[in-house]
């Protein structure tokens, strides 16, 4: 008689789907820049809101989803962005179609984006008016180049893109890519498969082999 095909396991699959997963995320990641100008001054003007630090006005253009998270301290976000001359309009500054990386608190963008975006939900998108102390002119900060004359305020707009909080599984599959590479996530994964189907195929014979006992 012809023997019954087996279906697969639930924990192999899931072991399946979680290495797809995490190419799929390394994938992204590997995704060029493309710089291209941004217009966003086609609406009419609304009200500044004030910061929360001394020197930040901000409107919000678009609502975001603040369900999961609000980004704060330590957190990590990919944002969209344009930067503008306030009084010109002329643009200096834009990440293109890949989403830029900032690490709230790391200190790698101007003091009025880390503390502008605090707050900020996922999808939300912001127009900001930094004075010249907390963008190109903070004492706290060095530029081995500035885009801008001194005594500069600027115009960014920002869209929140995703974010990740420390200690999550977003943030612990990050630190691997960092830390091994695609190829090496790529093999620790599967190294993981081989092993725990290998575990697999021990239980099984330590069942066989305490049937064959009785």
């Amino acid at each position: 008689a012809p023997r019954k095909m087996r279906s697969p396991k639930l924990g192999s699959l899931a072991l399946m789907a979680l290495i797809l997963l995490c190419l799929a995320a390394a994938l992204i990641h590997a995704q060029e820049d493309d710089d291209e100008d941004v217009d966003v001054f086609g609406d009419k003007p609304k009200e500044w809101i004030r910061g929360t630090v001394e020197g930040i006005l901000f409107q919000t253009k678009e609502d975001g989803d603040c369900k999961a998270f609000q980004v704060q301290q330590d957190d990590t976000v990919m944002i969209q962005h344009a930067g503008f001359v306030e009084a010109s309009h002329q643009q200096f500054d834009s990440n293109g179609d890949a989403p830029f990386k900032v690490k709230i608190g790391g200190g790698t963008v101007i003091t009025g984006m880390e503390e502008g975006m605090k707050g900020m939900c996922k999808g939300e998108t912001r127009l900001f008016r930094f004075a010249p102390h907390v963008a190109f002119d903070d004492p706290a900060k060095s530029f081995s180049r500035k885009p801008v004359k001194p005594g500069t305020a600027v115009l960014y707009q920002i869209t929140v893109v995703d974010m990740m909080r420390p200690h999550t599984f977003p943030w612990y599959q990050e630190v691997a890519l960092k830390q091994v590479g695609i190829p090496g996530l790529i093999g620790l994964l599967v190294g993981l498969w081989i092993l725990y189907e290998a575990y697999k195929s021990y239980k099984k014979s330590q069942k066989r082999g305490k049937k064959k006992a009785k």
